[in-house]
């Protein structure tokens, strides 16, 4: 999302369904037989990496979802107190940095 800018939860959908699929071999080992533009959007909603940043029509109401500044991800993962093994590695040693 950082290269490409914002996306639609069904064109994130697409690119999981689609795109992933020919690229991991994990992925068609363990037959994941996909998502939908709802999952997407109740992970994203709950994930500090990203932002919704509209709604479009797209057969029904669709969430616009865009990548969070790493900056704000920081600061929010501070102030929530979490513990920091909870965060993937590469934010785990932006929040090191930031307390040092």
């Amino acid at each position: 999302m950082i290269e490409h800018g914002e996306k639609t939860a069904n064109e994130i959908a697409n690119w999981y369904n689609a795109v992933r699929e020919t690229h991991d071999e994990y992925y068609v080992l363990c037959k994941n037989y996909g998502t939908n533009a709802r999952q997407v959007s109740n992970i994203m909603a709950k994930s500090l990496l990203f932002e919704k940043v509209g709604q479009t029509m797209f057969n029904g109401l669709v969430a616009v979802w865009d990548a969070r500044p790493l900056d704000d991800v920081v600061e929010r993962a501070i102030a929530s107190k979490r513990h920091i093994k909870k965060y993937p590695m590469f934010l785990q040693k932006a929040i090191q940095e930031r307390l040092e």
